[in-house]
């Protein structure tokens, strides 16, 4: 795959995000049109919260930035990289930082959060 900018996705984000640049658009009115904001657009796993619900965002641009993924691949390259593929070829060599850190988190706190696949299904 070559740059994301190449892809109908990235487009679609740009005139998407064009309604969030406007003069009379207010973050507030995000939280006006949709009762319950924090729900949707946030995360949590034990201890950590991760919120996005403060963001200039909507449903549509989650769905235009999971479609942005799946034009790019994402899925692909994750698994390539906790693999130990080679995915940096000016390099010619695993990308195994993830791996051995996986394996270093794992050996103190159980399986790690990112290497979860289950997590990568879009």
């Amino acid at each position: 795959m070559g740059s994301p900018r190449d892809t109908s996705a990235w487009n679609a984000l740009l005139a998407h995000s064009e309604q969030f640049k406007q003069s009379s658009f207010r973050l507030s009115d995000l939280f006006k049109s949709s009762t319950g904001r924090f729900e949707p657009f946030s995360l949590t796993h034990e201890n950590l919260l991760l919120d996005f619900s403060k963001n200039y965002l909507n449903d549509q641009t989650l769905q235009l930035l999971v479609e942005l993924a799946s034009q790019c691949e994402l899925p692909t390259a994750i698994e390539a990289m906790f693999t130990g593929q080679e995915i940096n070829s000016t390099e010619q060599q695993s990308a195994l930082h993830a791996v051995l850190l996986a394996k270093v988190f794992d050996a103190i706190h159980g399986p790690c959060l990112f290497a979860q696949a289950s997590l990568f299904r879009w």
